[in-house]
């Protein structure tokens, strides 16, 4: 059974990770997310590889800015040994040059099914690493999401407020964010002392679609940092 060494990178832009979806067409693992990369040629470094593949598959020069350790793993006609680097893109646009699409995922959007197995302990990795810097909030009310959650950050308190509509007993699509005064979470918690709660906020600061904000898989008691800094980021 052949033994591939195979280098891939993790291109990082604003939280989120450059993944591509493998083309139909491919003889091993068709349709799947995967992080670009490839088998190392003879006598070439996995850094090395990590540099060309991204060259050729994606059309842009990256910059390594770490190596992960290495780990292996067997399918049932092959074994690899895969080389994770992290790396940012120094010049050029990315395109699915050996793909069928692009995505940029935070790691809390990965879905584990549906990228190689090999990927699976990689993506646990990068899972661990959000969660180390979770960012817990305060909800009212459930449907597929919480209807309504506090979040204390960085001295601030935002309300994400999900519309419901009484009309039609559907929810929004989005959340409205808002900044608000100094709120003790346990607003949301006590009987009707949260209804109206919006029309306090110091200001409106976006709205979102519901899929933007991620939660961890369990609880669902805590969602990413990085969508509270995308959202500080944004022009108002």
């Amino acid at each position: 059974m052949p033994h591939l060494q195979i280098a891939i990178v993790l291109i990082w832009r604003d939280h989120r990770v450059l993944v591509q979806r493998r083309l139909a067409t491919a003889e091993h693992l068709p349709n799947l997310w995967e992080f670009p990369g490839g088998k190392c040629e003879t006598d070439e470094t996995p850094r090395d590889c990590a540099i060309r593949e991204a060259r050729e598959e994606l059309g842009v020069e990256i910059e390594i800015i770490g190596e992960r350790e290495t780990f292996k793993f067997e399918y049932s006609n092959r074994t690899v040994t895969l080389h994770p680097f992290d790396a940012t893109i120094i010049s050029g646009k990315a395109q699915p040059l050996a793909s069928s699409e692009l995505c940029w995922m935070f790691p809390c959007e990965m879905n584990v099914d549906e990228f190689p197995a090999a990927n699976a302990i990689l993506i646990g990795q990068l899972w661990r690493a959000m969660m180390l810097n979770k960012v817990p909030i305060t909800y009212r009310d459930f449907y597929d999401v919480p209807r309504i959650f506090l979040v204390k950050y960085k001295g601030m308190t935002l309300l994400f407020d999900c519309k419901f509509n009484d009309d039609t007993e559907e929810h929004n699509n989005f959340y409205e964010v808002y900044i608000m005064p100094e709120l003790d979470s346990q607003r949301l918690v006590m009987p009707n002392s949260w209804v109206g709660i919006a029309d306090e906020a110091e200001r409106h600061l976006a709205t979102i679609p519901l899929h933007k904000v991620t939660f961890d898989p369990t609880g669902r008691r805590y969602i990413d940092p990085a969508i509270i800094e995308e959202l500080l980021a944004a022009p108002n």
